[in-house]
């Protein structure tokens, strides 16, 4: 659902057009799209800094998981507001990124 709702804001944004053109509105849809991960690893690092234990919910240090996401991301609406630029295609970036996706986590979760 997370992701769903990440690509439905974050196309929506294309059509956005922010006062300080194509790089502030590129630079804040990034920010946004980006602060749940940055939210809940900071929740995991603070919480394990000040008490000693780990954030309640978390199950091991299951953030590190989120760090990729940092970085893949804002490349996700990085790729996908360009490709909307250059082509007008909303799906287009979505589909890059997908097909990235895949390629990056499908072979880490299958024991072969």
């Amino acid at each position: 659902m997370y992701f769903v709702s990440l690509a439905v804001v974050t196309n929506t944004a294309n059509r956005v057009h922010l006062a300080g053109g194509e790089a502030t509105n590129t630079a804040v849809t990034m920010a946004i799209a980006v602060a749940g991960p940055v939210i809940l690893v900071a929740y995991q690092y603070i919480t394990m800094a000040v008490t000693g234990y780990q954030a309640p919910g978390f199950m091991g240090l299951f953030s590190i998981w989120l760090f990729p996401l940092i970085v893949i991301i804002p490349t996700a609406v990085l790729v996908s507001r360009r490709l909307y630029l250059r082509t007008g295609s909303t799906y287009l970036g979505g589909l890059v990124m997908a097909v990235i996706a895949t390629l990056i986590w499908g072979p880490a979760t299958h024991s072969w």
